[in-house]
C-alpha cells in the first residue's frame, strides 16, 4: 500500500492588498462596519494566475524543507 505525509507547507500572497478604509473611500461604508459583520480586514488581489501562485507556494514548501 503506498501512503503519503504532508512534509511541508508553503504560501503564496498577493502584493496589492485592499483594507476596508480603502473600500471606505469609494463606498458608503467603513472598516468597522465591514469587520462586524464578515470579519474581514482586508483582501488581496493578484494579476497572476492560480498557477503561478501556486507554484510559488511550492518553492516556499521546498525551501522550509530543504529539497
Amino acid at each position: 500500500m503506498v501512503t503519503s505525509k504532508i512534509i511541508a507547507t508553503g504560501r503564496h500572497v498577493p502584493d496589492f492588498k485592499v483594507t476596508n478604509t480603502d473600500l471606505s473611500k469609494i463606498m458608503d461604508t467603513n472598516d468597522e462596519w465591514i469587520q462586524k459583520r464578515t470579519g474581514i480586514e482586508a483582501r488581496r488581489f493578484s494579476d497572476k494566475s492560480t498557477t503561478y501562485m501556486a507554484t510559488e507556494a511550492t518553492f516556499e514548501a521546498c525551501r522550509i524543507f530543504g529539497c
